[in-house]
């Protein structure tokens, strides 16, 4: 069993999930610009011996300052439903300009956590 999530902290130390509407989603974006943003995605996984494994990968985000048309246009893409404070980095048209750790945590599982208990050399915890 694997379950992960992420939120976004923004520098007043407020945390955000994903923005229920567009509306939601401009105001987290237009407060988000040129700002550098902490994502926590946290995640847990469950072995076939009952085993609970948890941990939380710490990134960061320098988002690029928005400027209409282009949050306008961002917003109408949908890009940002289903993702924390209102982004998505996978997208082409990614609001992120510059990522300080791991790109599969930003997008919502880290796949570099998640390989260790596939590895041969995990020792106890393979599956």
């Amino acid at each position: 069993i694997v379950a992960a999530d992420t939120l976004i902290e923004a520098p007043d130390g407020s945390a955000h999930g994903k923005p229920g509407d567009a509306a939601q989603a401009r105001a987290l974006l237009s407060s988000a610009s040129g700002q550098r943003l902490k994502v926590l995605t946290g995640m847990a996984f469950i072995g076939p011996d009952g085993q609970l494994q948890h941990t939380v990968v710490i990134s960061h985000v320098r988002m690029r300052h928005w400027a209409e048309p282009g949050l306008g246009d961002y917003i109408r893409s949908n890009h940002w439903r289903g993702c924390a404070g209102g982004f998505s980095i996978a997208s082409g048209s990614s609001p992120v300009e510059l990522l300080d750790g791991e790109f599969d945590a930003v997008c919502g599982l880290s796949t570099r956590w998640l390989k260790t208990f596939f590895e041969p050399s995990a020792q106890g915890r393979r599956c």
